[in-house]
């Protein structure tokens, strides 16, 4: 975008927020606003940055990935819900890594590959029996730097509905707290936790689900 353009634009919504107007002089409209009142308004510093042809300062959001990570991130996620929900063993170890996967799941630990698919297969046997469909979501991710791997805090939404549709109801409420580790050009879960609700405290301000277990494992 030119300077004129920026000029045309951005000027007569600065005067819009002071409230003042412009003063017509030889058909040529001319603004009484300094450099100095324009940089102390909202948007002002942007403005003038970009009349005078220099990038606006960017605003510091903390540690974050990369648009390229979270798009691999939510990516991960997003296969997670889809085997979970469709029954697909393989794709559901597929999320992990090989060496030294854990799960814990509100509060009870399961460690290596195996472990995790005795787990797995125990949640569709209830599922199952229940004779119902499960849908779940992985939403509004959080990111802490946690070495070359990223934790992940996730809300986790669990809905049930029955095969004869009889009814549906969220079976669950919670938070799932996952770290990540980058494999190429995708992530693959380290640990993964499924975490209950708590409405007083962020999760981030918790000790690791994993913790005391991989404290315990040595």
């Amino acid at each position: 975008m030119g300077s004129q353009s920026v000029y045309q634009n951005v000027i007569p919504f600065v005067l819009q927020l002071i409230g003042r107007l412009p003063i017509v002089s030889n058909n040529r409209t001319e603004f009484t606003l300094s450099r100095r009142e324009m940089a102390a308004l909202p948007l002002g510093a942007a403005a003038l940055a970009a009349l005078n042809g220099a990038p606006a300062a960017a605003r510091t959001l903390g540690e974050s990935p990369s648009l390229e990570e979270r798009a691999a991130i939510e990516d991960l996620f997003t296969t997670y819900v889809w085997v979970y929900d469709c029954e697909n063993l393989e794709g559901f170890l597929n999320l992990f890594i090989d060496e030294d996967p854990v799960v814990v799941g509100r509060g009870v630990t399961h460690r290596g590959k195996e472990a995790l698919a005795a787990w797995f297969a125990y949640l569709m046997d209830i599922r199952n029996r229940d004779e119902a469909l499960w849908l779940h979501q992985a939403l509004h991710h959080t990111y802490r730097r946690n070495g070359n791997n990223w934790l992940v805090y996730s809300y986790a939404t669990h809905f049930s509905q029955t095969l004869a549709n009889t009814g549906s109801t969220v079976r669950s409420l919670g938070y799932f707290v996952s770290e990540l580790v980058p494999v190429g050009n995708e992530f693959r879960m380290r640990r993964f936790s499924i975490n209950s609700w708590d409405r007083t405290t962020l999760p981030w301000s918790k000790p690791l689900p994993w913790a005391e277990a991989d404290s315990a494992a040595g």
